[in-house]
């Protein structure tokens, strides 16, 4: 969502960004507050001094520090006593569905937890949560399987917003998809706002939709944006025929089946995931996770780039070799995204 900046008022905002990371959150919240003319002063707090070294360069401005939020004072490190803005994005690794039928880690989903303790030993005027869908249903866990109870699914999500209530705080949640508010990609998100003033939550109208038309009450809405809009198309990618270890058969023939899909030569997305699904480009991407080999905000696609002269019919083995279709190769190529404002 883009955000014009207001005339600067000299009031200031104090924002804590707990579970920091690279600071998507506080690019957002400063926008945000530019846009109304406020001066943003920020706090920012993760246990991995990794994340804060990060958080610090592309936030020099702000008071870093690298503390376990599960043992750290509130007060010691916002002396102030209050927040205006208090944002946080616990841990969803174990929350999330991509983890599959992986061993869940009960200690690593209580993260949660520290956001009341800071919540009751700060005033606090709003509250803005971040995490996985599945975070509705957090709940206990078998101790036999380490798995959820599903018959108790829930309960310490429930517990958790009793706990804010009882703070004080008037909350709502949703789930929603960044490509509604003009984001290129579909990954969705548990999103909690909340303040203490006793005042109605407002959210965001959705700027974007699968169909571009409007919506019930006639409001018009951009369709969604396209994954090569944001594509960098001069990143020179390799390609899959010098590979030291050839691919599989099964592999060959579900980028055959996206060359015929898509109509070969026209660049197409095969997502390195998913029994490598491919995907138009006119789509926006779908929730990107980070895999052993790559971290953070890059990931692995593998995209169809040109016709290439240097192919002969008998030196090409695609499962589409003909002396009138031989003429391509397909690269692959590592597609850097960006955060953008999630204001």
């Amino acid at each position: 969502m883009q955000c014009e900046p207001g005339p600067l008022k000299t009031r200031g905002v104090l924002v804590a960004d707990l579970f920091c990371g690279a600071g998507g959150s506080s690019s957002g919240a400063r926008r945000a507050l530019e846009s109304l003319g406020f001066q943003m002063n920020l706090v920012a707090v993760n246990h991995w001094n990794i994340a804060i070294e990060t958080h610090s360069r592309n936030h020099p401005e702000a008071r870093h520090y690298c503390q376990d939020l599960n043992a750290v004072k509130p007060a010691v490190l916002v002396p102030e006593g209050k927040l205006d803005l208090l944002m946080a994005s616990p841990t969803c690794t174990y929350h999330s569905r991509a983890r599959g039928g992986k061993p869940i880690n009960d200690q690593g989903r209580m993260d949660p937890w520290a956001i009341v303790h800071w919540c009751t030993e700060l005033r606090v005027r709003r509250l803005l949560v971040e995490n996985v869908p599945e975070f509705v249903d957090w709940g206990p866990l078998d101790l036999r399987t380490g798995r959820p109870i599903k018959r108790r699914r829930g309960e310490y999500f429930r517990a958790w917003t009793a706990a804010l209530q009882g703070a004080g705080f008037k909350l709502d949640w949703r789930v929603l998809n960044a490509a509604d508010f003009g984001d290129a990609t579909t990954r969705e998100r548990f999103s909690l706002m909340a303040r203490s003033d006793a005042k109605r939550v407002h959210w965001p109208d959705p700027t974007h939709s699968r169909s571009g038309e409007a919506d019930l009450l006639g409001h018009g809405r951009h369709k969604w944006r396209a994954a090569r809009e944001i594509i960098d198309w001069s990143i020179e990618g390799k390609s899959i025929f010098n590979r030291n270890r050839p691919l599989s058969r099964k592999t060959i023939a579900r980028i055959y089946a996206g060359a015929v899909k898509f109509r070969w030569p026209a660049p197409f997305l095969v997502i390195l995931r998913n029994h490598m699904d491919a995907q138009s480009l006119d789509e926006p991407l779908p929730t990107l996770c980070p895999t052993d080999q790559v971290r953070g905000l890059k990931a692995h696609v593998a995209l169809s780039r040109s016709r290439c002269t240097r192919c002969t019919p008998a030196a090409c083995h695609m499962p589409w070799s003909s002396p009138s279709s031989c003429r391509a190769r397909a690269a692959a190529v590592r597609v850097r995204l960006t955060s953008r404002c999630r204001g």
